[in-house]
């Protein structure tokens, strides 16, 4: 049972994937370049490239091999790593879910990546980056890292900053693990 389905209570959304025809193109991207030189091996259709891990699944994304980072960061479990073709769990999140997210993402990104990752389940351009409200007047940027929150039991949760974009906008539900430590963060933080 993938992850992503783990919440058979809940429904699931199943996103378009974004498809494009590389055919008469200069080729720009693997899956292109190996359609143009082995046709026999790869299709020139082909779909965005994004990094999907199924929820409560173990982090493996952004580990340096240092000993400090494996050792801060072992245990610890994906939440959020959508993908377009991949199924979700969609409902109602708590109205202060959100807010809180951000404030995680305020306070101290991890990971943090040269440039911004887009929503790949939105048909917007990828720039400019996704930026959701804060209160009344911060603005936050979202795609360039990660947030991580440790809940019950120690369990600690390793999500792209764009899951506050994923829950407000595509109504994605994350676990419920995941839910609590986040209202945990915001009381005590």
């Amino acid at each position: 049972m993938p992850g992503a389905q783990a919440r058979a209570d809940y429904p699931v959304r199943r996103a378009e994937a974004v498809s494009r025809d590389c055919s008469g193109r200069i080729a720009r991207t693997a899956a292109c370049r190996a359609a143009r030189y082995f046709p026999d091996r790869a299709s020139r259709r082909h779909y965005e490239v994004v990094t999907y891990f199924a929820d409560l699944s173990a982090y493996s994304y952004a580990l340096s091999g240092r000993d400090d980072d494996l050792a801060e960061q072992s245990g610890a479990v994906n939440i959020g790593w959508l993908g377009a073709s991949h199924e979700f769990p969609v409902g109602q999140a708590p109205g202060w879910l959100v807010p809180g997210i951000l404030k995680l993402v305020t306070g101290g990104l991890v990971n943090l990546m040269r440039g911004y990752h887009s929503c790949h389940l939105c048909r917007r351009p990828h720039w400019p980056p996704i930026e959701m409200k804060l209160g009344e007047r911060e603005q936050v940027l979202l795609g360039n890292g990660e947030i991580r929150v440790r809940g019950a039991g120690g369990m600690l949760y390793a999500a792209p900053s764009l899951i506050a974009h994923y829950v407000a906008e595509h109504s994605y539900l994350p676990p419920d693990g995941f839910i609590e430590a986040i209202r945990e963060a915001a009381r005590t933080g």
